[in-house]
């Protein structure tokens, strides 16, 4: 074996399942070590760094963990600790151990602003639609010597339309993309765009998978991953939202908000299964009958749906009603006050316990023009 260390070489190991560095310098240190077989060819490396004080030292300690998890269990074993003076001077950059623990040496007792970095490659998630930019978490906290530092990673938000609610142009994540600024959607908050497929039950088991892939993906990036997650559904995506909700016992959802949701149904639902109906028959595609999901938007299939998917599972629900809906459409709505497409009475119903919220938005422009009421959802 061959133990570099600050990339110069330390020791070569021929017998010995030990070794002591006994003329380390003080300050991080980073190891190498890799083995060399009979053809001098050297196999893959294990990379460790440690830090060595010097008499007199000072440390920032702490632990980076998925926010509300125990220590344990909720540990981020991956990343870099980045720590600067209150101007903004570099001072020190250690890596996060398995544990989720790091030491950086800083200069004084004072306080310091301290950023983990992570970087993840989210296109490798198929059933995540991620804008490009976003290639991973970034938490800054500020910390004084003497406390230990608990930088907490909120759980990742799955931000969920239907595919039929942006045009092909702007594609799945367009939605979030426009509102990311608005919401808060910066690197500190793990976000994960989807567009679910027409059917309740469909866009339901769909989510699953997604929440499931994400889970096994942050685990083995970061060392673990989050029990619960957030969730925010727009329009009729936020009925799978729901049904997902009832039965997750397994993947837990810590606050859900639902934008425009028509929770006990519209009647565009009624308008949009008859035409589906008249064209099913004349379709041209393959002569297969393609299933928008609208017939499941009506009042009489949700008072169904209500009736048999009313769990919560103690998640904290949001519901957001559009109320700038144009008066032309009152009489076809049948109420007074909608955003176009759902009642406000619709939105804001059907979820026991729910906190309502109304926005003077329609159901396209719904939630771009109000920040603090999704800024009361997420933080």
């Amino acid at each position: 074996y061959q133990l570099i260390r600050n990339g110069r070489q330390a020791a070569k190991i021929t017998d010995a399942s030990e070794y002591f560095d006994a003329a380390v310098p003080s300050g991080v240190q980073r190891y190498e070590l890799f083995g060399i077989n009979d053809n001098l060819h050297p196999g893959p490396r294990a990379v460790c760094e440690v830090i060595v004080p010097s008499l007199g030292s000072l440390f920032l300690r702490g632990r980076v963990a998925w926010a509300g998890e125990d220590s344990a269990r909720g540990a981020i074993g991956a990343g870099r600790i980045f720590v600067a003076d209150g101007i903004g001077k570099p001072l020190s950059e250690v890596q996060v151990t398995e544990s989720g623990q790091f030491v950086a040496p800083v200069e004084r007792a004072a306080s310091y602003r301290v950023t983990f970095k992570a970087r993840l490659d989210r296109a490798t998630l198929p059933s995540i639609a991620s804008p490009p930019e976003d290639r991973g978490v970034v938490m800054v906290v500020v910390a004084s010597i003497g406390e230990e530092v608990l930088i907490e990673i909120p759980p990742p938000v799955f931000l969920v339309s239907s595919l039929g609610a942006e045009t092909p142009e702007q594609g799945p994540a367009a939605r979030w993309r426009m509102l990311r600024g608005e919401m808060g959607l910066g690197p500190a908050l793990l976000h994960f765009p989807m567009a679910l497929p027409p059917g309740i039950a469909r866009g339901a088991r769909f989510l699953d998978l997604g929440v499931r892939e994400v889970k096994a993906y942050l685990a083995g990036e970061l060392g673990s991953a989050p029990r619960s997650v957030d969730i925010i559904a727009y329009g009729s995506a936020g009925l799978s939202a729901r049904a997902y909700l009832a039965g997750a016992q397994g993947h837990p959802v810590r606050r859900m908000a639902l934008l425009g949701t028509p929770n006990l149904g519209t009647a565009r639902g009624h308008l949009e299964a008859r035409a589906e109906l008249a064209r099913g028959g004349d379709s041209p595609s393959h002569g297969e009958f393609v299933f928008s999901g609208a017939a499941e938007q009506t009042e009489e299939f949700l008072a169904e749906l209500n009736r048999r998917i009313h769990l919560t599972r103690g998640a904290e629900i949001h519901l957001i009603a559009g109320t700038a809906g144009r008066d032309v459409l009152d009489p076809i709505l049948e109420c007074g006050t909608h955003d176009d497409r759902v009642c406000e009475a619709s939105a804001l119903g059907g979820v026991p316990g729910a906190h309502p919220h109304r926005v003077e938005e329609n159901h396209e422009t719904l939630g771009r023009g109000v920040v603090v009421e999704h800024r009361e959802v997420h933080h």
